[in-house]
């Protein structure tokens, strides 16, 4: 082997007691060269281009994988997260939502499952200033566009797709869950369409409530949805009754978001241009919840790293 940087990439492996570096080395190299084919990336906590509002959210930072411009993380960031299974007049209300805020040039953040996650994506994705950020719960060899973000002209020119995992690491409860804290780490604001309860009748965590428990938890401005019969879509539809997630939610400090989904846009960015402007929020009088904190070092890339993951989720799993 020659070159200053594959004799320094050397040395690193003998100083973390890594055996026979020349083969992890190696094999490594093929892995990357791999991803690279795959059009992945990976960038770590350090590094020029590094999201800057991870390091001043994590106390483990992680490693990121990724598809697409990192320069989308740039935009104003809001969070779009509900239940996998959500009712007609949610999957709707997060499609306009997400269009409305992404012709104002916000980039929507969100998962990768099907229900209001897909919706959030391809309703950021109708306008034309429209971007979007997935950002996975599994490694992100193993991502493949839900059909419907196929059909969308030049989706991949728009849309970033991050993982925190291993690029061949499978999907799990306790990776969604630590997924669902780099969605809010990442956004300026999170809004939660649709939730259940933390937890249902077989133990099984909400993952929507999670992300917005989480958001809580990071101090990030955390809206839910309020369901009423005073907001009709476009379509004539009604809305269901507030679903409990939400309720519960809004009662641990998350503002009520009211009125059509244009009305609730102007509302999240005028949020978000007050804390900027270093203004008094009405999530900051809402939210009460502690920010823990604890020495800063890169995240392991693991699905279950420490201090990131409830005991008892791990146990009973987690659904949307």
């Amino acid at each position: 082997m020659g070159g200053k940087a594959q004799k320094i990439a050397l040395y690193a492996l003998l100083k973390a007691g890594i055996k026979q570096p020349i083969k992890v080395y190696e094999e490594s190299a093929r892995e990357y060269e791999e991803l690279k084919r795959q059009g992945v990336d990976f960038i770590c906590p350090g590094e020029r281009g590094y999201p800057d509002v991870l390091t001043k959210r994590l106390t483990n930072l992680p490693y990121l994988f990724f598809r697409g411009s990192l320069r989308l993380l740039r935009r104003q960031r809001v969070a779009v997260v509900g239940s996998r299974d959500a009712s007609e007049w949610s999957l709707k209300y997060a499609y306009l939502l997400a269009q409305a805020l992404a012709e104002k040039g916000v980039n929507i953040v969100s998962g990768h499952a099907r229900g209001i996650d897909t919706q959030a994506h391809l309703g950021a994705l109708e306008s034309k200033r429209g971007a979007t950020t997935i950002v996975l719960a599994e490694g992100i060899s193993h991502f493949k566009p839900r059909g419907e973000l196929k059909e969308r002209k030049g989706w991949e020119k728009r849309t970033l797709v991050l993982s925190q995992f291993k690029p061949s690491e499978r999907w799990s409860a306790p990776n969604a869950m630590v997924r669902n804290r780099l969605i809010c780490a990442l956004a300026d604001a999170v809004i939660v369409v649709e939730a259940g309860p933390e937890r249902d009748e077989s133990g099984k965590m909400s993952g929507a409530f999670n992300a917005g428990k989480t958001a809580l938890e990071l101090k990030v401005p955390l809206f839910v949805v309020v369901y009423g019969g005073q907001l009709p879509l476009n379509d004539g539809s009604s809305p269901p009754k507030l679903p409990e997630g939400n309720r519960q939610l809004i009662k641990r400090g998350a503002i009520s978001l009211e009125g059509s989904p244009k009305e609730a846009a102007r509302e999240v960015l005028e949020c978000i241009r007050k804390k900027r402007e270093g203004r008094r929020t009405k999530s900051e009088e809402h939210q009460k919840a502690p920010s823990p904190r604890e020495e800063t070092r890169p995240l392991p890339l693991s699905a279950a790293s420490e201090g990131e993951i409830e005991t008892d989720a791990l146990n009973k799993g987690m659904t949307q």
